[in-house]
């Protein structure tokens, strides 16, 4: 990952223990920033699990992938699907 993508996640796992810790509220973090984080995990995830696997730190942004999954939770309780954002189609140009 390069140092922007390292940067997100970083911020996405505190905001993750922040709210585990119950400084903030899942409602709130939801409301905020869930399509982002969600957006941000499913591009950063095959790179944070493969960190994981070199350093042997399966801890690596636990606390980020924790905040996915009740940001997720919380989107299914309010009736809302969550599917992985789908690339948009090429232009055609004449």
């Amino acid at each position: 990952m390069n140092s922007a993508a390292i940067e997100v996640c970083s911020f996405y796992e505190e905001m993750g223990e922040m709210q585990r810790l119950g400084v903030l509220r899942a409602e709130s973090v939801w409301t905020r920033q869930a399509s982002a984080a969600q957006g941000y995990w499913l591009l950063c995830k095959p790179a944070i699990e493969k960190m994981r696997q070199e350093w042997k730190l399966p801890a690596i942004y636990e606390e980020f992938e924790h905040l996915n999954r009740v940001l997720a939770d919380l989107q299914r309780e309010q009736g809302i699907e969550s599917h992985p954002p789908k690339a948009a189609a090429p232009a055609h140009g004449n």
